[in-house]
């Protein structure tokens, strides 16, 4: 049994000298580390060839001042849009209120002379003065839808202008900055 132990000690030893052998060998152990850094900053780090990307000789770096200048154009030219498309939607805006007021007036005045009219008429029928007064608020209803589509149509047609006009704009916006880069 000595002797069997001897050649497993053996065997064991054989094992850790070549597995040693094989440890001197590895980069690590020589450098410390698992890279040669020295290789990667000879291969990867050469500034002579940095921005040598072979076969595109014709690769130029990009001039950041033009394509600086390019986005100020193009965002100007944005500012100026949405400046109109603003100044659209305020005079509609004016214009709904402008209509709104003359429309309100108008209401007022015609409604204060029919109730006046129909009670100064004392010798009409009570029931004919209610045919009347619902008359009036038929025609005062119809008046008023009249005037909200008028202005819904007149709302609808400016917002279709400033979306045609910011569609364009950023169209051209992605256009530009394409070109520029």
């Amino acid at each position: 049994m000595a002797t069997k132990s001897t050649k497993t000690r053996k065997a064991q030893n054989t094992r850790t000298a070549s597995a040693n052998s094989t440890a001197s060998n590895n980069t690590r152990s020589q450098t410390g580390s698992a890279f040669n850094f020295a290789d990667v900053t000879k291969n990867f780090v050469n500034p002579t060839q940095f921005w040598n990307f072979g076969n595109n000789a014709a690769f130029q770096p990009a001039n950041f001042q033009s394509l600086i200048e390019q986005v100020i154009e193009t965002s100007q030219k944005n500012l100026e849009a949405v400046t109109a498309c603003t100044q659209l939607y305020v005079e509609r805006a004016k214009e709904s209120m402008e209509d709104y007021a003359a429309f309100t007036t108008t209401m007022m005045q015609e409604t204060a002379s029919t109730v006046q009219g129909s009670l100064s008429n004392t010798k009409a029928d009570p029931r004919n003065k209610m045919e009347e007064m619902g008359e009036f608020a038929k025609y005062c209803l119809e008046k008023a839808a009249t005037q909200a589509r008028k202005s819904a149509e007149g709302n609808i047609e400016v917002a279709n202008k400033i979306s045609t006009t910011l569609k364009k704009r950023l169209t051209a916006t992605v256009d530009e900055l394409r070109d520029a880069a």
